[in-house]
């Protein structure tokens, strides 16, 4: 029955996301999600390629600030190309930071990824301003390394704001899914590497030539590859707590898992690589190939910490592919075997003349009756009144 020109089927149910999460989206959402993940890429790239200028002591190749030598084309310098190179790409992606922001800000779906966009923006003039005192401090250590931390910094935001522009259509932040062991393990990382850095602002990176321990001949200079190698153990013991929290609760989440497993594994290559670069004394060439890794690291676990935030799930459900609209409410009371879209009070495994089957939620899969999710044509028998 129709009441005032409505029926039952006019709140119409949102779009299937697709197996990504992402959805259709408008033009304007699929343009933040392009923009995100190229933030992020340009980013990886812009670190890798600052850990070959600072192994390969080009810091100081272009001794001015922002011009090489005065010049806006590449020097035919081998140490002054790599640092022009590195300012080139950095200007890229700053670009690539402020579009993504302004493009979240005017996209609807995908509005969620204006706050880490906005704060990767703020970074990335930061991090700017901190090239410019490295190289006018002459690459004083200290300069470096709270440089190198801010970089891997606003790489992880990037990395927030390509999953969320990828996930926002399943549903809002919900930090409490991460649990203490998501959070533990960004925090020791995060730790991990500022304890990398202090290495680099203490010129300790030949201190200990031996791994995991370091000889009780060993300067005093040692003591900073002892704490970075501590934090790194608790990094480890928090990444293996995370996966091991949330496997149970992600099966059928493919994607989630793969980056789970994909993180375990290049922890273990990181701590080899950690291993080769202090047994051969910091040499330039496993140290650069060790922050590649940890960078590559790092992109992997905040995407699976921050996919946990947005593509969550409680512990006990399982997860749900039907739209929004088609789902019960948390605060909805339960009526089982009756239909909770709309009015409409068709009895679970009644179908009105000409109405589509009923879909069950599977989060309420082996918990008793499933409240049902019937919608029910105008004027099908059954159907009452909005």
């Amino acid at each position: 029955m129709q009441h005032h020109g409505m029926s039952s089927l006019d709140v119409e149910p949102s779009p299937r996301p697709t197996v990504g999460g992402s959805g259709a989206g408008t033009r304007a959402d699929r343009i933040v999600l392009a923009l995100a993940i190229t933030t992020t890429i340009s980013t990886f790239a812009l670190v890798v390629l600052g850990s070959t200028v600072r192994v390969t002591n080009s810091g100081m190749g272009c001794p001015s600030w922002p011009l090489c030598f005065g010049q806006v084309g590449p020097i035919d310098q081998y140490h002054a190309l790599l640092e022009q190179s590195h300012r080139y790409l950095a200007g890229i992606v700053s670009v690539a930071a402020f579009s993504t922001a302004l493009a979240a800000w005017r996209a609807h779906a995908r509005r969620m990824a204006f706050g880490p966009a906005g704060v990767a923006a703020l970074l990335v003039v930061v991090q700017a301003a901190l090239g410019a005192l490295t190289v006018l401090a002459k690459n004083a250590p200290w300069t470096v390394a709270v440089h190198l931390v801010v970089g891997l910094t606003f790489l992880g935001v990037t990395v927030v704001t390509s999953v969320t522009a990828m996930l926002a259509p399943r549903g809002p932040w919900l930090p409490a899914a991460v649990g203490r062991w998501g959070w533990a393990l960004v925090l020791s990382m995060l730790a991990t590497i500022v304890g990398g850095s202090l290495i680099v602002a203490n010129r300790a990176g030949g201190a200990c030539p031996a791994w995991p321990l370091c000889p009780s001949s060993a300067p005093d200079l040692a003591n900073w590859q002892l704490l970075h190698r501590s934090l790194a153990g608790v990094a480890g013991i928090s990444l293996v707590g995370f996966v091991a929290s949330r496997w149970r609760t992600t099966a059928g989440w493919h994607a989630w898992r793969a980056g789970a497993l994909a993180s375990m594994g290049l922890y273990v290559v990181v701590a080899a690589f950690g291993a080769a670069s202090a047994l051969t004394r910091a040499k330039a060439t496993w140290q650069d190939v060790h922050l590649t890794v940890v960078a590559l690291l790092w992109t992997v676990a905040v995407a699976t910490v921050s996919a946990m935030a947005i593509g969550h799930q409680r512990v006990g459900e399982s997860r749900s592919t039907e739209p929004p609209a088609m789902r019960p409410s948390a605060t909805e009371p339960s009526t089982a075997g009756w239909s909770t879209m709309g009015a409409s009070t068709t009895p679970a495994g009644e179908s009105a003349a000409g109405a589509q089957p009923p879909i069950a939620d599977p989060r309420w899969a082996g918990s008793g009756p499933s409240p049902r999710c019937t919608p029910t044509p105008a004027g099908a028998a059954g159907a009452t009144p909005v």
